[in-house]
C-alpha cells in the first residue's frame, strides 16, 4: 500500500513538472514529500514512538488469561460377581463362602477444564524502569531531529541543484546568442569575399569558430540537461520527467549593499558556531544520544538492587464446566528478587555501558570539531565569492568593451578575423564567469545559513 501511494504520488508530481515551470519553493515542497531518504527517516519515528510506549508499559501490571482443556483415557481393572448359568445367580465359592469375582479391564475417558487469570505488578527494580523510559522518550525526540535534519539536507541539495539549472540555462542563453552572432558574422564575411573586400581564409576562420560554438552549445546543453535530471532525482522524482525551472527563483545580480547586509547579519565566525550549536537538529540529537548513554549506565547499574513485584491471581480447574463457585481459588503475595552473585555479569553491563557513553562523549566532541570546520569552509568560500563578484563585474566590462571596440575595427577593415575571434572568446568567457561567480555567492550563503541551521 505504501509503495502504490509513493508511486501514485510520484506520477501526479511528475504531471505537475511536465506541465509548468516549477518554482524553487514547488522543489522544496515536492521533495520534503518525494524524497526516499526523508520517507525513510521518518519511518524511524513510530518505531521509536512504540519503543516510548512499551517502555511506559513496564509501568503496568501484566494480565495473563489461560484457559484449557485435555482429554485423556486410562485403562482400570474392574471386579464383578460372577453369575451361574443355571441358577442365574451369583455363584458362591464353596472354599470361602463368598460370592465369586472375575477381573476385567477397561478404558475410562476424564476431561479436566481449567481458568485462569494471573497479574504481575513490578513495585522496584533498582530505577531501570526509569532509565529505561527515559531512554525511550530521548530516543524518540532525536527521532524528530534526525528528521528535521534529513529534510534541512534535502533542501540544501534541492538549492545546490537548482542553482545549478539555473546556472546552466544562462549558460545555454549565452552560447545560443553567440551562436547565432557568429551565423550572422559568417553570412556578412560571405558577402564581403564575393565582394572581394576580404580573403577566403576569413570565410574558413568563421566556419570554423561556427562550428567551435555549436559545440559548446551542444555540451551546455547537455550539462542542461544531467543538471534537471539531478534535480528530478533529489526532489524524489523520475529523472526521465520532463519540465522546465523558474529563472526569476534566484538573484540574476548582487549588489553590494546586500553583500554587506549580510555580512553583517552573520557577526564573526564566533558567533557563527554559537548559533548553529542553538540551531542545529543534528547537534541537538548527538547530545540527546549522549544522554541516552547516561541512561543507560543507570539503567545497568539498576541490576544492583532487589526487585520487589506483587502477584495476584484466580485459578479454577474442574472435570465439568459448572461449578465455578467450587474448585476455585484465589492467590495473592509478594517477591522480593536480590541479586547476591551474578558471575559479575552486572559488572560486565554496567563497564560496557560505560564505555559507550564514552564512545557517544567522543562522538559529539568530533561532531563539535566538524561543525566548526565546516562553518570555517563555508565562511571562507562566502568570502571568495564575494571577491569572485567584484572581480568579474569589473572584468566583465572590459571584456565587453574590447569585444566591441575589436568588431568595430574588423567592420574597418583594421583587425583581422583572429583577433575578433579572440576577442569574443573573452567576452564569452567572463560572462559565464559572471554567471558563476553570482551562483557560487548564492550557493556559499545557503550552505552557510545551512551550516547555521537557519536554511528554510
Amino acid at each position: 500500500m505504501l509503495f502504490l501511494l509513493i508511486l501514485f504520488a510520484n506520477l501526479s508530481f511528475s504531471q505537475v513538472a511536465d506541465n509548468k515551470a516549477l518554482s524553487l519553493e514547488d522543489c522544496i515542497n515536492i521533495a520534503k514529500k518525494q524524497n526516499f531518504d526523508i520517507i525513510l527517516t521518518k519511518s524511524n519515528i513510530n518505531a521509536a514512538s512504540a519503543n516510548l510506549t512499551n517502555a511506559f508499559g513496564n509501568y503496568l501490571p501484566s494480565i495473563r488469561l489461560n484457559s484449557g482443556f485435555s482429554q485423556s483415557s486410562f485403562q482400570t481393572q474392574r471386579s464383578t460377581p460372577v453369575i451361574d448359568p443355571i441358577t442365574n445367580q451369583i455363584a458362591i465359592d464353596p472354599v470361602t463362602g463368598f460370592p465369586k469375582t472375575q477381573l476385567s479391564w477397561e478404558f475410562v475417558d476424564a476431561s479436566t477444564y481449567n481458568l485462569g487469570f494471573n497479574a504481575n505488578y513490578t513495585i522496584f527494580d533498582g530505577f531501570s524502569r526509569e532509565a529505561n523510559y527515559n531512554q525511550a522518550s530521548k530516543r524518540l525526540d532525536a527521532s524528530f531531529l534526525d528528521t528535521e535534519q534529513t529534510i534541512s539536507n534535502v533542501i540544501l541539495d534541492v538549492y545546490r541543484n537548482y542553482i545549478d539549472v539555473v546556472n546552466k540555462y544562462q549558460v545555454v542563453k549565452i552560447r545560443k546568442q553567440n551562436l547565432q552572432e557568429g551565423k550572422k558574422l559568417l553570412e556578412r564575411i560571405n558577402a564581403q569575399f564575393e565582394a572581394g573586400a576580404t580573403q577566403k581564409g576569413d570565410v574558413y576562420a568563421q566556419e570554423a569558430e561556427l562550428g567551435n560554438r555549436e559545440i559548446a552549445l551542444i555540451q551546455s546543453e547537455n550539462d542542461l540537461a544531467i543538471a534537471k535530471a539531478n534535480l528530478f532525482n533529489v526532489m524524489g522524482l523520475d529523472p526521465n520527467s520532463e519540465g522546465e525551472f523558474l529563472e526569476s527563483s534566484l538573484p540574476s545580480n548582487i549588489e553590494d549593499v546586500e553583500l554587506k547586509a549580510f555580512m553583517q547579519e552573520l557577526g564573526s565566525l564566533d558567533n557563527i558556531i554559537e548559533e548553529a550549536k542553538k540551531n542545529r537538529a543534528d547537534y541537538e540529537s548527538v547530545n540527546l544520544q549522549l544522554e541516552m548513554s547516561e541512561e543507560g549506565i543507570n539503567r545497568a547499574k539498576g541490576s544492583y538492587y532487589p526487585t520487589v513485584s506483587a502477584n495476584a491471581g484466580w485459578n479454577w480447574a474442574n472435570q465439568e464446566i459448572s461449578n465455578f463457585n467450587r474448585n476455585g481459588r484465589i492467590n495473592f503475595g509478594l517477591s522480593l528478587n536480590m541479586p547476591i552473585f551474578q558471575n559479575f555479569s552486572i559488572n560486565n553491563q554496567v563497564q560496557q555501558s560505560t564505555l559507550q557513553f564514552e564512545q557517544t562523549r567522543n562522538q559529539l566532541l568530533k561532531f563539535e570539531q566538524s561543525l566548526k570546520t565546516q562553518l570555517k569552509t563555508s565562511f571562507l568560500n562566502l568570502q571568495a565569492a564575494e571577491k569572485q563578484l567584484e572581480i568579474t563585474n569589473r572584468t566583465l566590462k572590459s571584456s565587453e568593451l574590447n569585444y566591441q571596440s575589436t568588431k568595430e575595427r574588423f567592420e574597418l577593415g583594421v583587425a583581422n578575423i583572429v583577433e575578433l575571434t579572440a576577442a569574443n572568446t573573452q567576452y564569452i568567457s567572463t560572462q559565464i564567469n559572471r554567471i558563476n561567480s553570482v551562483y557560487n555567492y548564492v550557493l556559499a550563503q545557503k550552505e552557510l545559513l545551512y551550516g547555521i541551521g537557519n536554511l528554510e
